[in-house]
């Protein structure tokens, strides 16, 4: 990337967060580098709850799915 914007503009987070035996997964949306809705913003509506002892190919899944949850949702 030749800037820290070129990074920002079209990027994608997911947290993952344990939970007591639980892994949340939850996608934020991208609201840019300006405006009133700049930076990224949790989407807790999307997020999934899986147990914390999840095979890794699904929890990869998960995640993969979040990420595009992530994309639809932000603004670029």
């Amino acid at each position: 990337m030749k800037s820290e914007k070129a990074l920002q503009t079209h990027a994608c987070y997911v947290s993952i967060e344990l939970d007591g035996s639980q892994l949340l997964v939850e996608p934020w949306r991208n609201g840019g580098t300006t405006g009133d809705k700049k930076g990224f913003t949790p989407l807790p509506d999307l997020t999934v709850a899986v147990e914390a002892n999840i095979a890794a190919v699904d929890l990869g899944n998960i995640i993969r799915k979040a990420l595009q949850r992530s994309h639809e949702q932000s603004n670029f």
